[in-house]
């Protein structure tokens, strides 16, 4: 069997204010601070994840690295390999990582020039108990992308992610049994779209959503229940900009799940959301789905 990514690990980003990013995903976000040293900050959830969120310092906001589990060392080998051919591209060679969490791995440029890190054999948490309010993993990261089908047959064909869903401006791909990990949008180069957290059940999403107003934060569109993903969210700017959502209730998705596409989803165009309670999304996030670059190297 082909080697495939097996599950969205977690996030790293570059910002300029370092110490108030810190502050915010702790303080206000709900994450957990479990490793800090030479300028870089390393935070979990609640979830068995060392950690879902790398901050470092640097010039201006971007992502540094989209980061992928994959199942075991023989299966970061074999991708490498595979990737190196496929891409064209002097991939370098997968080693152990020498950080917080550890594990083995390497990180390339994707067909769209986004950059990916695939790991294995990363440290994991024991104490992994639900706390009310409080993220417990990376729910999604959605990218944007001018070609969209080159991108998501890539995602499809070379780390093994399928098509859940389809809409007029949206590929949903999974790499397990949740509705999708990863979305290819059709407009906004290449840059990250939004990113999301898994909230425990919907009274999480709820009091984190209360927990950003009281900081000051608005509520760019939500409380709702999207379509595709049968998920509630509530979305935020962060304070580099970055459009960022709590969410809950991630559909589940059987094998013999048949594709839904554009026909199957007509309907938000005009509602938004299932509960129609949402309206449509703010300006402000509409800016912040096209913000946020990748940074041009590599992660280290």
């Amino acid at each position: 069997m082909n080697a495939k990514i097996t599950a969205l690990h977690s996030i790293e980003l570059q910002t300029p204010d370092l110490a108030a990013a810190c502050k915010f995903y702790q303080n206000v976000w709900g994450l957990e601070e479990v490793a800090g040293a030479e300028g870089v900050h390393y935070f979990r959830g609640t979830g068995p994840h060392h950690h879902i969120l790398t901050l470092r310092g640097g010039p201006e906001p971007a992502v540094v690295a989209v980061n992928l589990l994959a199942a075991d060392v023989a299966s970061i080998d074999q991708l490498q390999q595979s990737l190196g051919s496929t891409l064209n591209q002097d991939i370098a060679t997968p080693t152990e990582i020498n950080r917080p969490g550890g594990g083995y791995g390497f990180a390339f440029k994707d067909i769209a020039h986004r950059n990916i890190q695939i790991i294995a054999a990363v440290q994991e948490h024991s104490q992994t108990a639900d706390i009310k309010g409080r993220p417990r993993k990376l729910s999604h990261a959605i990218f944007n992308s001018d070609e969209s089908e080159p991108s998501s047959k890539f995602y499809q064909d070379e780390l093994g992610f399928k098509l859940t869903d389809f809409t007029k401006g949206l590929d949903f791909l999974r790499c397990d049994t949740t509705h999708h990990s990863i979305g290819i949008t059709r407009s906004g180069g290449s840059t990250l779209n939004h990113v999301a957290f898994l909230m425990p059940e919907w009274d999480s999403v709820m009091r984190g959503a209360g927990r950003m107003k009281a900081a000051g934060f608005e509520l760019e569109w939500g409380i709702g229940r999207h379509g595709p993903g049968d998920n509630i969210f509530a979305y935020f700017v962060g304070p580099d900009g970055m459009a960022i959502e709590f969410t809950a209730e991630v559909e589940e998705i059987e094998d013999d799940h048949q594709v839904r596409g554009i026909e199957d989803w007509l309907w938000l165009s005009e509602r938004h959301e299932q509960w129609g309670l949402a309206g449509p999304r703010s300006d402000n996030l509409k800016k912040a789905f096209k913000f946020m670059p990748f940074t041009d190297t590599l992660p280290g």
